[in-house]
């Protein structure tokens, strides 16, 4: 896959807290992120982390969901070499008003991506 002229480098998950992933049993966005990378013949990678259990964003205003994900995401710093100098494409399944993606965007570029694209699936 090409955006805006360059291929994409690295296709990366949006993260769920470990408590919802341990009550749910699997993280849809990583699902969905490893078919994308398969196809586009890239590598998956989890530098990102949720630093805190949030509520769910679907049903939420949209101040109350730009407030929800403010600050919760982390980066692992050992995982840094990973998206320096690379475009990224973060997934996720769903999305409303962007706030989840755009939170691992602005991450990702703090940690040195050269673009940031976001992949969703449904549009609530």
């Amino acid at each position: 896959m090409v955006l805006v002229g360059e291929p994409v480098d690295l296709v990366v998950p949006v993260p769920l807290h470990w408590q919802r992933g341990w009550q749910r049993g699997f993280n849809q966005a990583d699902i969905l992120a490893r078919g994308v990378a398969k196809q586009l013949g890239v590598d998956v990678a989890n530098p990102l982390t949720r630093k805190k259990p949030t509520q769910p964003q679907f049903g939420l205003a949209k101040a109350v969901r730009q407030k929800n994900v403010l600050g919760v995401f982390g980066f692992k710093e050992r995982q840094q070499g990973l998206v320096r100098g690379k475009i990224v494409l973060v997934v996720d399944d769903v999305v409303a008003t962007g706030s989840t993606i755009e939170e691992c965007a602005k991450i990702l570029r703090q940690k040195g991506a050269k673009q940031v694209w976001g992949l969703v699936v449904a549009r609530a």
